[in-house]
């Protein structure tokens, strides 16, 4: 993720939005948290430039999906794009449990889907 923001090369599918996460490796292992502002910009790099690693960044997900992705793969904040959510809504209103259901497995396949793509971009499963 680091690489993502240094080198402007965030995958085509992922929006970066403006929370992120540095780490030092170092032993003091300093902490800079980003929030609202441009991670694109001089003040991210310096950090990166210093050898902080990013450990957690908030992106979009193929307009589906907006997340905080952390650097052991957990995906965290999920927030569901409105357009998906409203996937639904052609349901008949009587049916409430109905609707729980279609929406339970519509973000179930979305989060699915994303896991897949998430392990794809750090390199796949690992094989013993």
């Amino acid at each position: 993720m680091s690489s993502w923001l240094l080198h402007r090369n965030l995958p085509s599918d992922l929006v970066l939005q403006s929370d992120c996460d540095m780490r030092d490796p170092g032993e003091e292992g300093g902490v800079v948290r980003c929030r609202g502002i441009e991670l694109s910009g001089e003040e991210v790099d310096i950090h990166l430039q210093a050898g902080k690693q990013v450990v957690r960044l908030a992106v979009d997900w193929d307009e589906k999906l907006r997340l905080l992705l952390g650097e052991d793969l957990c995906l965290r904040r999920l927030r569901f794009a409105d357009e998906l959510v409203a996937e639904n809504d052609d349901l008949p209103e009587a049916d409430p449990l109905a609707r729980l259901d279609a929406d339970f497995v519509l973000m179930s396949n979305v989060v699915s889907e994303l896991q897949d793509r998430v392990i794809e971009l750090f390199g796949g499963e690992a094989t013993e």
